[in-house]
């Protein structure tokens, strides 16, 4: 009867069980879940009992604070800091409230904690309500939820009937009740200003901040929100100490993250790991890699607004700050595995489909900014896009980024931001064979990188002005002249190197870049993720052995990072061009834009000549000679500036 079937015994040396450390999944599993008593048993209560007998409020906001807990729901926020922001912000009445609305795609670490160990998180909230002043909590948590709900709403009744919540808490001054409001699904309501909006009884639409929900959240009082993973990690710092908890993990990222393991992984399914696991570790010993006949390719953490991780990051420790710097993020928990068989155009137009499914609407940036993201990811899988559409798909992440309400429009452009940092070849391989048909077939020139890009330049502006005059023969010449021009050679103009501590993007002048300032017709464009160093100049010299580029000249003459006041060296044809330059560097580089010199005062010999240049274009000069003049002339002022060629 009591004969143990070994076809179900579990092995609990498997690599898979074995590299697991559980504090938040410990109880799941193990207890009945519908029983307070089971739940008792393994200590339930005590932290709560400990806290209202033995320590004050700002003793337990310290012990919060000494462990390190950061917060596991997306920005990792420190928690006892947060607790210690609502404690001291005046107000009749403050708010606990438990971030359940667990909304991204393949996650389900929340659900689990609800359904297996719901008494836990009413612990972990009267414990935050003490220490913070409140007297009443909510947990949030998403309609398609039922069987947490079921098992919320029972633990609820259970703690009330033994006195466990209500008035007089352990027959202390203390009073705090709970009560569940359910959403109704939307992902929007993950971001805090939204859904306090929705257990408001209002529509679940985010709101700019300040003020923090810490000091104006729900009905405009005071409110401490954590999600469900993070007040699951307090009653174990009571219990058992704050030296324990830190003495977890790394540093700046203590105790264990929950894990939903999902992809083109071999093992899937929940995880608890330390943090500072490296990733190899997860995929590969844990995971069990990917499926037979295929290759690790990425891992794509924090659900749709995170990053894709390529291979060679295996060996990256998994914490807030390293997942930052290779421009992904922790979030709430989800770990996408992808092989080899998986199109990264493809992995982030998939996310941005459901960030564009999944937004409320608000604001502009978002509402139409992922729309034409999607669109133009779209013609670039179907091979349908140019360079120029590259170009504006890389302007308009920017826009949404940087110009969106909440959380969920700044994040969505995340996987394409990642994709194209890591595998910006597969983008290029799309547009490539409608770049051959533009720009004609590959071959070899005798052109240096710095005339390629020039003489394209000025042969498009002369070609521009005599369709203007209507002088189309001569404009079919100059025609004649941009195919000179192998696209082979022209996109070699172009590269990303990368580094952990961040990326270097350098663009010189190409046909996709050429014409428009706002579609950025610079010779040198800054973007970074995060601060880059010295040893990245080397790897981009390294990268670029043949093509003597600008940032030589940056680094050369001011060093690197360059300080503020340093004279960039663009090359555009219209001082727009240049501005937006300067504008790329005053957001990303935070430098001061009047201290990034338009043309003119770059190039002052350039000027004249090109106005004297068109100017005897309109007197009938063949545009051939004009053509080659102003490439001359454009040449010695190169070497000016650019000795080394």
């Amino acid at each position: 009867m009591n004969k143990k079937v070994k076809k179900y015994l579990i092995d609990h040396s498997d690599p898979f069980f074995a590299s697991q450390q559980k504090i938040v999944l410990e109880n799941c599993g193990k207890i009945n879940a519908e029983s307070i008593e089971d739940y008792i048993s393994v200590g339930g209560y005590n932290a709560l009992a400990k806290v209202l007998t033995e320590m004050t409020p700002r003793d337990v906001i310290s012990e919060i604070r000494k462990s390190g807990l950061r917060g596991r729901g997306g920005a990792g926020y420190q928690t006892g800091l947060k607790w210690e922001i609502v404690h001291k912000a005046p107000g009749e009445q403050k708010f606990v409230i438990c971030n359940a609305d667990e909304g991204d795609p393949g996650a389900f670490m929340d659900r689990s904690v609800l359904e297996g160990d719901p008494h836990r998180i009413l612990e972990a909230m009267a414990i935050a309500g003490y220490a913070v002043g409140s007297n009443q909590g909510y947990i949030y948590v998403r309609a398609e939820y039922p069987l947490a709900i079921e098992r919320l709403r029972l633990a609820i009744k259970q703690a009330e009937k033994l006195g466990i919540l209500g008035n007089k808490i352990f027959d202390s001054q203390f009073n705090f009740r709970i009560d569940l409001r359910i959403g109704a699904g939307a992902f929007v309501c993950g971001e805090e200003t939204a859904l306090l909006r929705s257990i408001e009884g209002r529509r679940g639409r985010p709101r700019p901040r300040p003020p923090y929900p810490s000091e104006k959240g729900l009905f405009g009082m005071p409110t401490l929100l954590n999600n469900v993973e993070t007040y699951a990690n307090v009653v174990p710092i009571i219990n058992r100490g704050s030296t324990w908890f830190a003495s977890i993990g790394i540093p700046k990222s203590t105790g264990t993250k929950v894990f939903a393991l999902a992809g083109n992984i071999k093992n899937t399914g929940l995880i608890e790991v330390p943090m500072g696991i490296p990733l190899r570790k997860i995929i590969f010993e844990i995971g069990g890699g990917t499926p037979e006949g295929t290759e690790f390719k990425a891992a794509q953490t924090g659900g749709p607004s995170g990053g894709c991780i390529p291979a060679e990051y295996l060996d990256l420790p998994v914490d807030y700050e390293s997942l930052r710097h290779v421009g992904s993020m922790m979030g709430s928990g989800g770990l996408i595995v992808i092989d080899s068989t998986a199109r990264m155009v493809e992995v982030a137009k998939f996310f941005i489909d459901f960030c564009k499914d999944e937004s409320c609407g608000k604001c502009i940036p978002c509402r139409v900014g992922t729309v034409h993201i999607s669109g133009l990811l779209e013609k670039i899988s179907k091979g349908n896009a140019s360079y120029d559409d590259l170009n504006l798909l890389e302007e308009l992440c920017l826009m949404v980024k940087d110009t969106s309400l909440c959380g969920l429009g700044q994040s969505a452009p995340n996987p394409v931001f990642s994709t194209l940092r890591f595998f910006r070849n597969e983008y290029e391989e799309k547009i490539r064979k409608l770049d051959n048909k533009l720009y004609g077939p590959k071959g070899e020139s005798s052109f240096t990188p710095y005339e390629m890009g020039t003489k394209f330049g000025i042969a498009l502006q002369i070609g521009r002005l005599l369709k203007r005059a209507g002088r189309f023969d001569e404009m079919k010449d100059i025609l004649k002249l941009l195919k000179e021009f192998p696209s082979k050679e022209l996109k070699e103009l172009r590269g990303v190197a990368s580094h952990p501590e961040g990326s270097f993007y350098v663009s010189l002048t190409h046909p996709g870049n050429v014409g428009s300032p706002r579609r950025g017709k610079i010779l040198l464009d800054f973007s970074m993720e995060s601060p880059i160093y010295r040893d990245l100049a080397h790897e981009l010299f390294h990268l670029y052995d043949e093509v003597k580029n600008p940032f030589e000249y940056v680094v050369r003459n001011f060093g690197w990072p360059p300080k503020p006041g340093f004279h960039l060296p663009t090359v555009a044809f219209s001082e727009g061009a240049t501005e937006w330059a300067a504008r790329q560097l005053q957001r990303q580089a935070g430098l001061p834009l009047e201290r990034v010199f338009p043309v003119h005062r770059q190039y002052p010999e350039w000027i004249p000549f090109e106005r004297q240049a068109f100017r005897e274009l309109g007197r009938d000069k063949p545009a051939k000679d004009i053509y080659e003049e102003m490439s001359k002339y454009l040449n010695k002022i190169y070497l000016q500036y650019f000795p080394t060629r």
